[in-house]
């Protein structure tokens, strides 16, 4: 099927004859990135392997130390986005309207935004758009398919029933199903984006008519600028397909390709080095385990001594000479039978085979397991001091991470901007309101810094003590301590507001000749710009 794909994109002039080599070269790493995030590595057990550690079937048959995951998730965890912060131009958008024949029409007139003077329409419409998207748990997926495929991206369409533009990750290609992106030579700009995909499997009643080809199920979507190609697979053939549900852009307009990509360094896997490395310290893992099981169920070694299989602590194993046919003690007749028995039972022994010395193996594993940490600059477990270590110090044993998580917060914050920009687009293409012009957007990250409570309980007093309150919950926000977005923050602010305000209302109540004065409304003194003292 990407041979199909390859060749409608070659007539368009949009790839060469390499691109499909390219890409399914591509997707065999994305595939084996997964996998070993996943916990199913390279390195399989014998059968021989298997008995000697008593594993009897095939169930969850992995047997690693999964440094892969820990890499992605101690970095991806720090991934966080605080708000998006946006500026509209101040010019208003008109917005369209529909007409008698149900055909939406640009109108002139200012855009309805439910909002007062101190909200700017554009950070109000970016924060609908983030809600409504679910955002916390979008960017979860998002850092971790960017940290550990390399590459992953975010589709943006518009929903007529919804009325609104939908975000969806998808994953990069893996060989069989995901997206791949096709640039204009020469240029940054997207030409085209293919997602294939399977669709919904067969219903009961399909199975019961004897529907058993899947791969009539899968869907191919290719994205232009101006159109979107569909078709379906049916026995490898891919044909056109039409489900109705293409938004109608206003007057002719091109929605651009719907895909917006996030690179981690241009496409490369956070664990594109460390593979080499776990894969040695999942063979050191099975000496070990090997070897300490030799060591505690050692092998023995008999000359003439049949070794029971039930050989226990305490036991007394005893050597005669036996008949092979009655299975009786040879008792000798004579001086000559003596003799030969003594011979035969004097060179019997058993003996056992010691194990090697297994702190070799330990001190192998603890070097493979520093390099993963130097490597990947991932401060693992045991590498990061106390608990009582000062924020510096943690800092100091993170500093590698550190840069590893500004470099990710720039390409990936880039690229949400992207996003909502394409948002804007659409629904400026197929809405039925024109969206905010947005003069700019940037994304604003809480803190990746590991910190000391007790630093940020420091920092929080000093800043709290000189007056300025919003900061020093937005520091303690950034701490263990608290998980307050800035909303919780200014709602924080405006109930204090209201406090004051009120302890000030009954104070000056109470005072002989307070009760005659008006104080205005923007007065410093007037904390309630909603009502005056009378």
């Amino acid at each position: 099927m990407l041979e199909q794909i390859a060749a409608k994109l070659m007539a368009q002039g949009l790839v060469t004859s390499q691109w499909q080599t390219d890409v399914q070269q591509q997707g065999d790493l994305v595939k084996l990135f997964r996998e070993y995030y996943d916990g199913f590595h390279r390195m399989q057990l014998t059968t021989e392997m298997k008995a000697m550690l008593n594993i009897s079937d095939t169930r969850l048959e992995r047997y690693n130390i999964n440094y892969c995951a820990l890499i992605i998730d101690r970095m991806a965890d720090r991934l966080n986005v605080a708000k998006f912060e946006a500026k509209s131009t101040p010019t208003p958008n008109p917005s369209p309207v529909v007409t008698g024949e149900g055909n939406p029409m640009p109108d002139t007139s200012v855009q309805e935004m439910h909002t007062s003077d101190a909200v700017d329409p554009a950070q109000e419409w970016v924060d609908e758009l983030m809600e409504y998207n679910r955002f916390d748990g979008l960017q979860s997926d998002i850092a971790v398919a960017y940290l550990r495929d390399g590459l992953t991206f975010v589709s943006v369409h518009y929903d007529d029933a919804l009325k609104r533009e939908c975000f969806y990750q998808e994953d990069a290609y893996d060989g069989d199903t995901g997206v791949i992106v096709v640039y204009k030579r020469g240029s940054s700009e997207i030409a085209a984006a293919v997602k294939i995909w399977y669709d919904v499997p067969p219903t009961p009643e399909e199975t019961v008519n004897g529907e058993t080809n899947t791969s009539k199920y899968k869907r191919v979507n290719v994205y232009y600028p101006n159109r979107t190609d569909k078709y379906e697979v049916r026995d490898g053939a891919m044909t056109p397909y039409d489900d109705g549900k293409e938004p109608s852009p206003l007057e002719g307009k091109a929605p651009g390709v719907p895909i917006v990509p996030f690179y981690n360094k241009g496409g490369i896997s956070e664990l594109v080095n460390i593979i080499p490395l776990q894969d040695s310290l999942n063979s050191q893992l099975v000496d070990l385990v090997m070897a300490g099981r030799l060591t505690a169920f050692s092998i023995f070694f008999g000359v003439n001594v049949e070794v029971p299989q039930a050989l226990t602590p305490g036991m007394t194993v005893f050597k005669n000479v036996i008949d092979s046919t009655t299975k009786q003690v040879l008792m000798p007749q004579n001086l000559e039978e003596a003799q030969a028995q003594a011979a035969y039972l004097g060179v019997s022994k058993l003996e056992r085979i010691q194990g090697g010395d297994l702190s070799q193996i330990i001190s192998g594993i603890d070097t493979i397991i520093t390099q993963i940490g130097v490597i990947s600059s991932t401060p693992l477990p045991g590498q990061m001091g106390g608990d009582s270590s000062s924020g510096e110090s943690l800092k100091q044993r993170e500093i590698g991470m550190l840069g590893k998580l500004t470099r990710a917060q720039v390409q990936i914050g880039n690229s949400w901007e992207d996003v909502i920009y394409l948002a804007a687009a659409q629904q400026n293409v197929f809405g039925f309101r024109f969206a905010p012009a947005l003069e700019e957007v940037n994304t604003r990250w809480k803190s990746a810094e590991l910190r000391n409570d007790a630093d940020v309980l420091k920092l929080f007093q000093l800043l709290n003590d000189a007056g300025y309150e919003r900061a020093a919950l937005r520091a303690l926000a950034q701490s263990g301590l608290a998980n307050w977005s800035e909303d919780d923050i200014k709602r924080m602010m405006d109930e204090k507001a209201k406090d004051v305000a009120s302890k000030l209302d009954q104070a000056m109540g109470g005072v002989n000749g307070f009760g005659n004065l008006s104080v205005p409304t923007m007065s410093p003194l007037n904390f309630n710009v909603t009502s005056s003292v009378q």
